[in-house]
This record gives C-alpha cells, sequence and structure tokens, in this order.
C-alpha cells in the first residue's frame, strides 16, 4: 500500500507538471480558435513525450530499455487518451458542457487509468527467475 501511495504522489506531482504543459496548449490552441478535439490531439501529444520521461525516470525508476518501456507507455496512454477523449467528447457534444470544464473533467478519467495500467504494466520490471 505504502508503494501505491508514494507512487501516486509522485505520479501526480509529473501530472501537474504535464498538465501546465499540455492544457496550456490545449487551452492556447482552443482560444486561438482550433476545434477542441485538435487542440486535445496536440497537446496530448506534447504531454505525452514530458510524461513519459518523468514517469520513466523519476515515478517508477524504470531500468529498462527505452525499447521496452516507451512501447508499453505508449499503449497505456493510448488507452487513457481514448478514454479522457470519449469523456471529454461525450460531456461536450452529448451533454452540452462547456468545453473547458468537459477537457478537465476528462483529464480525471486520464488520470487513473494512466497510473493504474503504468503501475502494473508498462513500467514493471521483472528479475530472472520471476
Amino acid at each position: 500500500m505504502k508503494d501505491i501511495y508514494q507512487k501516486g504522489v509522485k505520479y501526480l506531482a509529473v501530472g501537474v507538471a504535464n498538465t501546465f504543459v499540455g492544457y496550456g496548449m490545449i487551452f492556447g490552441l482552443m482560444w486561438g480558435g482550433l476545434m477542441p478535439e485538435i487542440a486535445n490531439i496536440l497537446g496530448y501529444s506534447v504531454g505525452f513525450i514530458v510524461s513519459y520521461l518523468l514517469n520513466k525516470r523519476y515515478t517508477f525508476a524504470s531500468p529498462a530499455s527505452h525499447k521496452r518501456d516507451l512501447p508499453r507507455f505508449g499503449l497505456t496512454m493510448g488507452l487513457a487518451y481514448i478514454a479522457q477523449l470519449g469523456s471529454m467528447s461525450t460531456l461536450h457534444r452529448v451533454c452540452e458542457i462547456n468545453p473547458y470544464v468537459a477537457t478537465i473533467i476528462g483529464s480525471g478519467v486520464y488520470v487513473v487509468v494512466g497510473f493504474f495500467v503504468s503501475k502494473n504494466w508498462a513500467f514493471v520490471s521483472h528479475k530472472k527467475g520471476e
């Protein structure tokens, strides 16, 4: 339980840094007139790179190679992103919630999915004999 707490706190700290980068880009692009879905794709693409590097080294301290971790992280964040985009788009298009609010709510889904899949699969290192 302590491991989940410690890694969870680190994951959230990385997320805060990543949020400033990603949301800054997303909201700036939406303010500039870009469709919310396109702004989301671009913002999360930049955020993906920042998130991978910080989570690999700081949060999960994975000793595995980029060749192993990057594809796993990509799949993990792809799954988290699909959950986020689906939530954001449904809230905005179907429920008619403001796109800024819908983006923030959808990001909660992204965080939860991203943390648990990263912790339990993407950055799991198995020692020989396990």
